[in-house]
């Protein structure tokens, strides 16, 4: 798993280790102030080795990034601003969608 956020390092960083999900992230982009949500995500495509993706996100920043990247996409409409994200191809109501989801996703890749 790869995280994009454009959240401050120390918010980011925090929320990896109260929730745990920091053990299952192998890279990550924060906020530099420099660079765009999609720029970030191309950043973090290059470093892996994986030639699909799919984005999570409750933004159409999120929603942009995946486009311009050639990836996939989840609107999650549970999140900051569902209505950003409620027209996605494909949308989860709710976190425990997400698996099925991003399957759903890479699917249609």
């Amino acid at each position: 798993l790869a995280l994009c956020s454009m959240g401050l390092l120390s918010y980011v960083e925090r929320v990896m280790e109260c929730t745990g999900i920091g053990r299952l992230i192998s890279a990550y982009r924060v906020d530099d102030g420099a660079h765009t949500k999609s720029e970030m995500c191309a950043g973090l495509l290059s470093e892996l080795p994986h030639r699909q993706a799919v984005f999570v996100g409750d933004r159409r920043h999120d929603r942009s990034a995946a486009a311009d990247n050639g990836i996939g996409f989840v609107g999650c409409t549970y999140g900051f601003v569902p209505a950003e994200v409620a027209d996605a191809p494909v949308t989860a109501a709710e976190p425990g969608e997400l698996y099925e989801r991003i399957l759903e996703a890479f699917s249609r890749l």
